[in-house]
Formats: C-alpha cells, structure tokens, sequence
C-alpha cells in the first residue's frame, strides 16, 4: 500500500475487514524499529513515547503481529550504529536478516503481511519511491505468495480517524512470476518501481509523486 498517514494499517484493516474478507489468517504489520522501540524517545525527540504504546494497544485490538526492521535510510541506520544495545547484540544486518526470514516463514504458512512499499510516510501525501522489501519478499516466498496493491486516498487538510472520509482502491492481486513477465515486457523498469506503479494507478493522479509521469 501507499504510506499518506500514520494511521494507514487502521484504516486498511478495516476495509479489508468490511469489504474483501475476514483477517482470519495470522496478520503481521511490518514498522520501522523505530516505531517500537520502547527507549528511542529517550535520544530522539522527534519520536513519541506513546507511539510504541499506541501501536500495541492496535496490535492486541486486531490480534496482529509486528515484526519490525530498522529502515534503509542513512540517518535511521546511524542512530543504531550509535545505540547498539537496542537491538540485544545483533548487528543492524542481522536484525534484517531475521526479519526477512520471519516475514518469508509468515507467507509460506499462508499468512497475511501488511507492508508499505515506500518505506516510510509518504511526504506530503505524494508517493515517494519504492524500497526493495516487498520485492525482496515476493522473491523470497515465489509460489507461496501474491501481492494485493491497495491505494489509500485520504481527503485533504488533518486526517481524524472515525471523521474523515477516505477511498481505498483493491487492486488485482499479482504472483512474483507475473511480476517476471511484467519486468521482461519493461526491462528498463525496476522491479520494485513495477510493484509500486500498480499502487500509484489507485490513488489520485496528483498523489502519484514519483510515479506520475511513468503511468501511462
């Protein structure tokens, strides 16, 4: 899915719940370690102490699981660098590594994963780029698993859970080898960014960001 607010995985779970199927299957969310980390408001002010709380209060509500990774951007993979007790002695990479193996194990039992293909929020509510996770994912688990592209369309202005409307658009879900073809037909097109076009066609075109000028 696209990434415009902080309450994303909330409302996604609810229109799944309401109009595709019952979340029956074991659900895991995939956050920034950030996000979880029960100590980072500590050194970080720009991250809240509720938020771990919040999150948690939502995971138990739903029956979710998370499993968290730290992010690939610069600044988020130097303040573990810098405070490597909050990973329990693993290295940054083996904190990933078992991430990714978790969430693969998830896929082939038939479970559901809950994955924001950009990473991170989406600035100003405009699609940024793709990461490699959900690729890395659909290739890691090949038949066990399909991706259904889900775009959130949140109105303008503060988005208050329970107030504002919002639009989510289910796509059409997609297998790795149907992910092969499509990268075959587009050899000039990552695959990450073929992933993530199928997302930015379900929101509005002015919300696309980094995709806009590449959907046709």
């Amino acid at each position: 899915m696209n990434h415009p607010d902080k309450l994303d995985p909330v409302v996604v779970g609810l229109a799944v719940e309401e109009h595709l199927s019952s979340l029956d299957r074991p659900v895991v969310g995939i956050p920034g370690f950030k996000h979880l980390d029960p100590d980072r408001h500590k050194n970080d002010p720009s991250v809240s102490k509720y938020t771990p709380k919040i999150i948690n209060l939502v995971r138990k509500a739903k029956g979710f699981r998370m499993i968290s990774v730290i992010q690939r951007y610069d600044a988020e993979r130097q303040y573990y660098l810098d405070h490597p007790e909050a990973l329990d002695g693993k290295t940054i990479k083996e904190f990933n590594d078992d991430a990714m193996e978790e969430t693969v194990n998830v896929l082939k039992n038939g479970g559901i994963v809950m994955i924001a293909a950009g990473g991170t929020r989406d600035k100003d509510r405009n699609i940024g780029r793709a990461q490699s996770g959900v690729e890395l994912l659909l290739r890691a688990a090949k038949d066990h698993a399909l991706v259904l592209p889900i775009g959130i369309n949140l109105p303008e202005g503060k988005f208050r859970l329970g107030i504002s409307k919002f639009v989510v658009v289910v796509g059409t879900p997609f297998s790795y080898d149907e992910l092969e073809q499509d990268h075959r037909e587009n050899p000039t097109i990552k695959r990450k960014d073929l992933i993530m076009q199928r997302v930015a066609k379900l929101v509005s075109r002015r919300k696309r960001g980094y995709y806009k000028d590449l959907i046709k």
